[in-house]
């Protein structure tokens, strides 16, 4: 089972978030205003709400919540910063990061803190109508905070890498994520 897991693992690690850019836009929050690649405004439509982007769901009008969407904020800040080596990138991710560590969950699974970020279970996203975490969204954010914990040096990002890594050894029958 912890063979699966890890390859399962690897495999969502390594898969790569390319979207579109459609032109750049700044964000009304006090994350810092920089230029921000706006994916394909036909799906990717998001709203900033609490320096968090919160997705829009066409059929209800209306945003909710999508764990996985600070990913694509992450990789655009990590890109843009080793190109630039500007600083103002790491500080959007780490406001980013204070404000989406609030929004994570911890629980213990044998003895040890396991992390991660539930979906409501609206049928938003994924046509899951109960309360779940992804452990593809989870593995996103393992790769993020060990690209981050590479660039920085700060521990944090280890810890929250190390964290969420943990979902993934959850069995589904013992309150394990879904894939």
């Amino acid at each position: 089972m912890k063979l699966i897991y890890a390859t399962c693992f690897l495999l969502m690690v390594n898969i790569s978030i390319n979207a579109n850019t459609i032109n750049y836009t700044d964000i009304n929050s006090t994350i810092k205003r920089l230029d921000i690649k706006k994916w394909d405004s036909l799906y990717y439509q998001y709203k900033i709400v609490n320096n968090l982007p919160y997705q829009y769901n066409k059929k209800k009008k209306s945003y909710f919540w999508n764990p996985i969407y600070p990913v694509f904020f992450y990789k655009d800040y990590l890109q843009k910063y080793s190109e630039t080596k500007k600083v103002e990138y790491l500080e959007n991710i780490e406001a980013l990061t204070k404000v989406l560590m609030d929004k994570s969950k911890t629980f213990k699974y044998k003895n040890k803190i396991v992390r991660t970020f539930y979906y409501k279970g609206s049928g938003d996203v994924a046509r899951m109508f109960h309360k779940h975490y992804s452990g593809l969204t989870n593995s996103y954010y393992v790769n993020v905070f060990s690209q981050l914990y590479k660039v920085t040096g700060n521990s944090k990002y280890k810890q929250y890498a190390i964290e969420l890594f943990r979902s993934l050894t959850v069995p589904v029958d013992e309150g394990g994520g879904n894939v």
